[in-house]
């Protein structure tokens, strides 16, 4: 053991990303619409004539001004990220201290307790409710009762596809006597979003992203909405320069492609419903599909390493979970393969592939 390294880094677990090896590629929710050629020729024209030797622009203004448009909110209330993921380390260290108690709903993104565990903050769970429901009428209690300074869940969630409705979050945050961050990677596919109330809730943050529905998940690009208050003291400990310029430059040509933006989502709510019937179709005793709000779909069988395995001998990449899977919405011929797959796996003993 090196005597350099902190005790703390013991309790971390390491967080493992979806191996990229695959033929396809079903593990990450990440969309499989391709970019249009005359985007991508505006693109290219201006990374070169991108000011490479300079810093990127502190505050992301243009790119905030286009997700401002897009989400309707003033850009005075958006602050952009290094992804999601760096908006929530951002907010833990920003708002919570050492030993302050922080509150997930699992199952849930791992993240949320990485990032914890990074700053020493306690974490508690709370359970869901049957179809992963969130307790909305006990937890405001249990938060109380704990002192939880913080409570952080996704919503869509992430696993389970199941959804928080816009009514039922603004009571929980009028009723919770603790930060409330909401986020949303996942809500471009669905229409509960409280994005345009934050601003006026003194409680809450809500997280968005450019990875899911915009197809940009090689970009890295988030954004924190919340009341002016939080946003100024979230933007006094930010990096300086934490969006970098090609990502501010491409975010923005594609948040202002109307056209692109409209289609690639549409395509990705098709594929969904799409992959969600015909895994439907499949279900058994065994095997339950679980109704998603996102771009993937959740199911829960003991039968989950077996399945997983097996495709992945077929090229073919899913989430496990242990005893649930989580599979991302693919291309049309994508999800056909999947379910072609799958449906020998769960019909034959024999190995194929």
């Amino acid at each position: 053991m090196n005597k350099y390294l902190p005790a703390k880094l013991n309790k971390i677990a390491e967080y493992v990303a979806g191996k990229q090896d695959f033929r396809i590629k079903l593990d990450s929710n990440e969309s499989f619409v391709k970019m249009p050629q005359r985007l991508r020729e505006r693109i290219s024209g201006l990374v070169l004539g991108a000011e490479l030797n300079r810093y990127p622009e502190p505050e992301a203004s243009e790119l905030i001004s286009a997700y401002s448009e897009y989400i309707d909110v003033e850009p005075g209330y958006i602050m952009a990220g290094n992804g999601s993921d760096e908006l929530l380390s951002i907010i833990i260290s920003a708002f919570l201290e050492k030993g302050d108690r922080m509150l997930i709903i699992p199952p849930d993104f791992g993240m949320y307790k990485f990032y914890a565990s990074i700053y020493e903050v306690e974490v508690l769970e709370y359970g869901r409710k049957e179809c992963f429901e969130m307790d909305v009428e006990g937890m405001p209690d249990f938060v109380k009762a704990n002192d939880v300074k913080l409570v952080m869940f996704s919503n869509p969630n992430n696993p389970t596809g199941s959804m928080l409705a816009r009514k039922e979050l603004l009571e929980l945050a009028d009723r919770t006597d603790a930060i409330l961050v909401s986020d949303e990677a996942y809500m471009d596919f669905a229409d509960e979003s409280v994005v345009r109330d934050a601003a006026e809730r003194e409680n809450l943050i809500v997280l968005r992203t450019l990875s899911k529905a915009f197809g940009l998940a090689a970009l890295r690009c988030g954004f924190a909405v919340t009341n002016k208050e939080m946003h100024k003291a979230l933007m006094k400990v930010k990096s300086t320069y934490n969006v970098n310029t090609l990502t501010q430059l491409i975010g923005t040509e594609v948040l202002r492609d109307v056209e692109f933006t409209r289609y690639a989502n549409n395509a990705i709510v098709d594929s969904t419903r799409e992959l969600y019937n015909g895994l439907c179709r499949l279900s058994g005793k065994d095997f339950k599909v679980y109704p998603t709000a996102a771009n993937f779909v959740y199911i829960e069988t003991p039968r989950s390493s077996e399945i997983f395995e097996k495709l992945g001998r077929c090229g073919i990449s899913i989430r496990n979970y242990g005893d649930a899977l989580r599979i991302s919405a693919g291309a049309p011929e994508e999800n056909a393969e999947l379910l072609k797959e799958l449906e020998e796996i769960l019909g034959e003993d024999n190995e194929k592939c």
